[in-house]
């Protein structure tokens, strides 16, 4: 078993498009970019006390909450996580780990100051439970 075994197959694909485009990784890129739109991701990793997890993840069960920061939610994806979408097409999303006590936070926006703030919502969501 390969840890993040998903950086392999990402690997192999980008390797497989290259082969079958023959244009560069960074030519691939510019394409997709033209095509979607400019995205910057990020994720942290907040550990906590079990009994805290289980507080957190009870919290997202039962009672999501429908804005984050004075952002209304506009969807929420609950595969694998939770996974906010909000009013300006940014998104947060929490991913409780089973194999530790910790949480991901996953956001995507279109600029590094929105992405920048999305990071420190995730961060005082979680805390401010």
């Amino acid at each position: 078993m390969f840890p993040e075994k998903d950086g392999i197959l990402a690997c192999l694909l980008t390797a497989e498009a290259v082969a079958i485009s023959k244009k560069s990784v960074t030519s691939l890129l510019r394409d997709i970019k033209k095509l979607t739109g400019e995205a910057l991701t990020s994720r942290l990793n907040f550990y906590l006390p079990p009994k805290t997890m289980d507080i957190f993840r009870n919290a997202l069960k039962t009672k999501p909450p429908k804005s984050i920061a004075g952002m209304r939610i506009q969807k929420n994806i609950t595969i694998d996580g939770y996974k906010f979408i909000l009013d300006d097409n940014t998104w947060i999303g929490f991913r409780l780990l089973g194999t530790e006590s910790a949480i991901r936070v996953h956001a995507e926006a279109d600029s590094e100051t929105k992405l920048s703030k999305l990071l420190k919502i995730g961060r005082d969501f979680i805390y401010g439970r």
